[in-house]
């Protein structure tokens, strides 16, 4: 059992973990765990891939990292704030919180106990679904949005609501961000308005480009 990362264990000791198993002569299975606040999806590959190259070769077989904290620091300051801040202002204004409950409202506000609720589209509608997007140079997440946004504003009785939305937060901008480890996770605001008098369908190109341009 131990606990590793490719700069060292340092403050991550419990972060992340690695257990081999021994399940038979010649087999075993291999157990990892990791927080994310030390990785992201994208990363997960990507530790896999070093994992099992040290493994083969050592660490000396491990690349030196592509880039590194300090670069994403320089990446991010180096931004334009003032247009950054400019265009936000712009997306967000006027925008009333899209609130459920509130706990400070007493009784009243108390939280609803949670409820789940799955539901398993049939393959054949779902290929469907997936090729009308393509073809309408669609994505899956743009749809979502616009479905959490017509749920989200039927609770709360309006025809927009704002919400966050986790993005990946690796910019072009920082060059060999792809193949660096770590959280680079980030949420965004998402503002949706609807116009019940057009189907979703018609408004996801809408919902699609703002939040990409955001």
């Amino acid at each position: 059992r131990g606990s590793s990362t490719r700069g060292g264990v340092g403050g991550f000791l419990g972060l992340v973990r690695a257990v081999l198993v021994r399940t038979g002569t010649d087999r075993h299975r291999l157990l990892i765990a990791i927080h994310h606040l030390v990785v992201d999806g994208w990363s997960t590959p990507l530790v896999l891939r070093d994992l099992l190259t040290a493994y083969a070769g050592g660490a000396a077989a491990l690349p030196p990292p592509a880039t590194g904290y300090p670069a994403v620091v320089s990446g991010l300051l180096a931004r334009d704030m003032a247009a950054a801040r400019a265009a936000w202002a712009e997306a967000l204004a006027g925008a009333i919180p899209t609130v459920l409950f509130d706990r400070a409202g007493g009784t009243d506000g108390e939280a609803p106990p949670m409820e789940e609720a799955a539901l398993t589209l049939p393959a054949p509608l779902t290929d469907a679904l997936l090729a009308r997007l393509r073809d309408g140079g669609l994505t899956l997440n743009a749809l979502m949005q616009a479905v959490w946004a017509l749920v989200l504003g039927n609770m709360i009785g309006r025809d927009e609501v704002l919400f966050g939305t986790p993005v990946a937060g690796r910019s072009a901008v920082v060059a060999g961000l792809e193949e660096q480890v770590g959280l680079f996770l980030n949420t965004l605001p998402v503002r949706v308005t609807l116009d019940p008098a057009r189907s979703l369908w018609a408004q996801l190109p809408a919902i699609q480009d703002r939040h990409i341009a955001l």
